[in-house]
């Protein structure tokens, strides 16, 4: 599996922040992974990723930029800090990731 750069990470965090209209809590923190990495996960593993993608394609996709940026976000209606995200990249580079609580230390 790939994980995703900070780029990726603060992508997601800004975008986060124009939707909801408040910054992600410090409590919170932001997983990615590169969908290139996960083309050799075991079906059981990559069945349930694979739901949740579809789920997010469903929907109309959000443009940031025109064509070269475009994500699918989904959010906890239990927790609005917690979110599913798919982006890609001028087409080719495509990245999952969530918004979690972060364990405690």
């Amino acid at each position: 599996m790939i994980v995703a750069s900070d780029g990726v990470v603060s992508i997601i965090k800004a975008v986060f922040w124009a939707e909801r209209g408040s910054r992600l809590p410090s409590d919170y923190s932001v997983i990615t992974y590169s969908t290139e990495g996960l083309r050799q996960l075991p079906q059981s593993v990559g069945l349930p990723l694979k739901a949740i993608v579809d789920t997010l394609l469903a929907r109309e996709p959000r443009h940031i930029g025109g064509p070269q940026f475009l994500y699918w976000s989904d959010y906890n209606p239990l927790d609005p800090n917690q979110s599913t995200w798919l982006l890609v990249i001028h087409r080719h580079h495509c990245f999952i990731g969530w918004t979690v609580k972060a364990p405690a230390a």
